[in-house]
């Protein structure tokens, strides 16, 4: 059988709208509401950019913001410490047979990082959001299904689905029904998690992950953002809408401008053909500007790994292994750029059906 880390173990109730981790959600007093407004970091990101901490320590061994987890007793009996700030997951998705294994393997690993995380872990709600009719998953997985937004709209890019979908969703009842937590975690189908991560967003700090093509100093993507963004273009964080963490009032904040900003972007034929598939995400970074809501870039958070380039997932110790890019290589670990290797892992080659187990 395939898939059984995401079934409820023995003994474990189905998750279902409402069910939480053993650790209630409810009264559960955020501690980050006494903290200073966020610190403008001393280091700069790779390409210059300015970064925000949560805490001053935050890019420390051991910082401030998440230090309530070296005190979870091991008694089950006892209280999870002071300091916990649970988190609902998001995953976007779309109707379609390359999306849906991709949401298996994405749900399979969510609950192994959620069980392994212990009764105290932040990662407590989940909920697919999906951009089309229902379907079979809508039994697996807790899911709510928007309509798609039309042609007119995504204009032949559908990954415009993402911020259309949460706006829809953010309109209805079942938002506030399933969204008890404080916060969220915007996940993508093709996030792997590796374990359960920690919440270092805050009311007015959301946190991101540095992807190098969304850097406003690049002269192309930076100087077309200057047509979108009256202030200084490079306090665009350069980062995209997932993974992301958030507060729910920065969420419901700008999503909407999240939407707004893609959808002009994908009508305009400069931006459309400098942004490309960046498109959307460069929608969320100058919705984000705009609004001035600013970022914590972890790195941390997730490990990209290509042929093109290496990255050592051991010594990064990343959260999340996105598997974004295709990984080929000969048998001798000589790395195929452009492609298929000998050994292969590269998502696209799986379009029409799922990989093999």
């Amino acid at each position: 059988r395939t898939l059984s880390a995401a079934e409820p173990q023995a003994g474990e109730p189905a998750m279902n709208a409402s069910s939480q981790p053993a650790a209630a959600v409810a009264n559960v007093r955020d501690p980050s509401i006494d903290w200073p407004p966020p610190t403008l970091s001393a280091k700069k990101l790779i390409d210059g950019s300015s970064n925000w901490l949560p805490v001053p320590n935050a890019e420390g061994a051991a910082p401030d913001d998440y230090a309530w987890r070296q005190r979870v007793p091991k008694d089950d009996a006892l209280p999870c410490p002071p300091g916990r700030r649970p988190y609902h997951t998001i995953l976007t998705a779309q109707a379609s047979l390359y999306q849906e294994w991709q949401t298996k393997i994405f749900y399979y690993y969510f609950r192994k990082a959620q069980r392994l995380g212990g009764r105290c872990t932040e990662m407590t709600g989940f909920t697919r959001l999906l951009a089309g009719p229902p379907d079979s998953l809508m039994g697996y997985m807790p899911t709510v299904a928007v309509p798609a937004a039309s042609h007119s709209v995504t204009r032949g890019f559908p990954v415009i689905n993402r911020p259309w979908s949460m706006v829809q969703w953010l309109q209805l009842p079942s938002f506030k029904e399933r969204v008890v937590e404080d916060y969220v975690y915007i996940a993508e189908t093709d996030h792997m998690l590796r374990r359960d991560i920690p919440n270092r967003a805050t009311p007015s700090l959301a946190v991101g992950f540095f992807f190098p093509y969304m850097s406003p100093r690049d002269p192309k993507s930076g100087g077309v953002a200057k047509k979108w963004f009256d202030g200084d273009v490079l306090t665009i964080p350069p980062v995209g809408p997932s993974p992301a963490m958030m507060h729910v009032d920065v969420l419901r904040r700008i999503a909407p401008a999240w939407y707004e900003v893609s959808v002009a972007l994908k009508a305009n034929p400069e931006a459309d053909r400098a942004y490309g598939w960046m498109l959307e995400m460069w929608g969320y970074s100058i919705a984000a500007a705009r609004l001035s809501v600013k970022h914590f870039v972890w790195q941390q958070l997730q490990i990209e790994p290509s042929a093109a380039w290496h990255q050592d997932l051991s010594a990064q110790d990343p959260f999340i292994y996105h598997y974004t890019f295709g990984c080929e290589y000969l048998l001798d670990g000589t790395p195929v750029v452009g492609g298929v290797g000998t050994w292969s892992l590269d998502k696209r080659h799986y379009f029409g059906a799922a990989p093999p187990v």
